[in-house]
């Protein structure tokens, strides 16, 4: 009898969770199916897919009637997250502040108490949900769909805008675009914002770092082997002049 590995309850509930939260986010079928953690062909994931419209009715639903969020997350074994924001779906900004309980300011707005938790995950430096939400209702105009991506500057990189709007959807913070240097070297390269010719989109630091080390490795070889080839060019050069002398 063959023994077959079955993927355990927990693992689908959370497969789940995960292609419905990148969908909300703009992500594409074939996108999410090769996230580890789903690993589904795009079939399978449209197949998941096609719950999300009831779900989002239960959720909606069970929230005007005043469900707690962690008992309907419970419930529908999805994060309390992902519940926030099947509540939130294709409401106005005013109403979905009205349902977080949150009132934007105008002035101090560092002095938010505390971070959200259903704003993001507890880290070290992190920034209150608060005031991004606050920055993007006073600053972000209703059109502007890619300023969630904005520093704390304000402002969205170049090279990073221009892959995201190739792709029509915004880059997550873990997303990192490279200038891979097909053309030029130093700033010219970094300023060099052709996408796909000069940029790729790799999914962590590693994977960025280990295209810049292949990048030198690459120039170093490249170099090494022109300064050979001079070399070798100049001795034969010397080596036919002292033949004439010698004639």
């Amino acid at each position: 009898m063959i023994d077959i590995a079955m993927p355990c309850i927990g693992d689908i509930v959370r497969a789940r969770d995960i292609i419905f939260r990148l969908h909300l986010l703009g992500w594409t079928q074939e996108e999410i199916g090769k996230i580890k953690g789903v690993e589904l062909s795009q079939d399978a994931v449209s197949l998941r897919l096609r719950e999300l419209p009831n779900l989002v009715k239960l959720v909606k639903d069970g929230f005007a009637k005043k469900k707690p969020i962690g008992e309907m997350a419970q419930y529908y074994n999805i994060g309390e997250t992902l519940t926030w924001a099947l509540v939130l779906q294709e409401l106005s900004d005013e109403a979905r502040f009205e349902a977080l309980g949150f009132r934007p300011q105008l002035y101090n707005v560092w002095n938010f108490a505390g971070c959200d938790d259903r704003m993001g995950q507890d880290h070290a430096g992190r920034i209150p949900g608060q005031i991004v939400l606050n920055t993007l209702y006073y600053y972000a105009k209703p059109d502007d769909f890619f300023y969630s991506m904005a520093g704390s500057d304000g402002y969205v990189p170049e090279h990073r805008l221009v892959v995201a709007k190739s792709l029509g959807r915004c880059l997550q913070p873990w997303e990192i675009v490279h200038h891979k240097g097909v053309k030029y070297t130093g700033i010219e390269n970094k300023q060099d914002n052709r996408y796909p010719e000069n940029l790729e989109l790799t999914s962590s630091l590693g994977e960025h770092s280990l295209s810049h080390s292949k990048g030198y490795r690459d120039g170093f070889t490249k170099g090494y082997s022109d300064g050979r080839d001079k070399k070798i060019k100049e001795l034969l050069d010397e080596n036919a002049k002292l033949r004439n002398q010698i004639k």
